[in-house]
């Protein structure tokens, strides 16, 4: 009987302390599972974060090309941009108008579509410039110059986009925001 008594007490002992044991291993897995977990969420939003940026460059480059093509094929884009960019213009006199060679031609063949935004305006003298990339001008007045060169535009466009991708990542305060 006593010998019973013993196997009972060591198998129960021996079933509390595998017991144990089990609940101490299953809980580290579940610890070493949630942290991989974890990990594998931020790599994937990382990832996310990376394919995001790749496609908004992407898109920016696409414009780009889009907007080179169109200057190229379309000479008539410098007039609604000379037309936008006169409505910045403060002075009301002496107004130098500078547009890539290519397109003095046209502007000058083209016054009467732009003219009616200058009607104030006295002196106005429009000059090919080589430093202005064909679709863009240069305004410049007394009281200052209107950079109106596609170049700025989309260098503009961009800072904005930076900026605008920037915030939105800070605010989730996650580790792509350093993407």
């Amino acid at each position: 009987k006593g010998l019973e008594e013993g196997r009972k007490k060591g198998d129960a002992e021996g079933a509390a302390r595998a017991g144990s044991e089990y609940a101490r291993k299953i809980e580290s897995l579940q610890a070493t599972m949630a942290a991989f977990m974890k990990n594998l969420e931020n790599e994937k939003n990382m990832l996310y974060a990376r394919a995001d940026k790749t496609l908004l460059d992407l898109c920016r480059l696409m414009v780009k090309k889009i907007i080179g093509i169109e200057t190229t094929c379309n000479g008539e884009v410098i007039l609604n941009v000379l037309r936008k960019a006169l409505t910045y213009v403060a002075a009301k006199e002496k107004l130098v108008i500078r547009v890539s060679p290519r397109d003095a031609a046209t502007v000058q063949e083209h016054r009467e579509f732009w003219a009616p935004v200058t009607e104030q305006l006295r002196d106005i003298v429009v000059e090919p410039d080589d430093r202005v990339s064909p679709g863009g001008c240069i305004l410049e007045s007394p009281s200052g110059m209107v950079d109106g060169r596609i170049e700025t535009q989309l260098a503009e466009l961009d800072e904005v986009i930076q900026k605008a991708w920037e915030s939105m990542y800070a605010e989730k305060n996650t580790p792509e925001a350093a993407v």
